[in-house]
């Protein structure tokens, strides 16, 4: 992986969350920031990175098995069946997620995979 040493803020697209560690692990609020900047990368239409420092080589390594993982899904057909998600607030109120963000793209691969298990 390159080293990217730009300070131009044009450079930069997105939603950046800092993921905090504490002796290698992974700190609670880390995962309320990415939830929370999900919610604003989907309202932008943009990505969410998250930047984890001092563990390049485990993070190459574990984005090169994610590569591997999902190469042959690229190649996929719809199947044509489709999925709501929703979910029901403390409030009652019914929160109904948009049809092309990462739940729904889950929930795809999810089925895609158990298809795949009792082939």
């Amino acid at each position: 992986m390159s080293t990217f040493m730009n300070t131009d803020p044009k450079a930069f697209s997105g939603v950046w969350v800092f993921c905090e560690q504490r002796q290698g692990k992974m700190m609670p609020t880390t995962f309320e920031l990415i939830s929370e900047g999900r919610k604003l990368a989907d309202e932008l239409g943009s990505k969410l990175y998250g930047i984890l420092l001092g563990r390049t080589e485990e993070a190459e390594r574990i984005f090169d098995d994610a590569v591997q993982r999902i190469a042959p899904l690229l190649d996929e057909k719809p199947t044509g069946k489709t999925a709501a998600f929703f979910s029901i607030t403390s409030n009652n109120l019914a929160t109904v997620r948009k049809g092309g963000d990462y739940v729904a793209k889950m929930i795809g691969l999810a089925a895609f995979f158990k298809q795949q298990l009792h082939a």
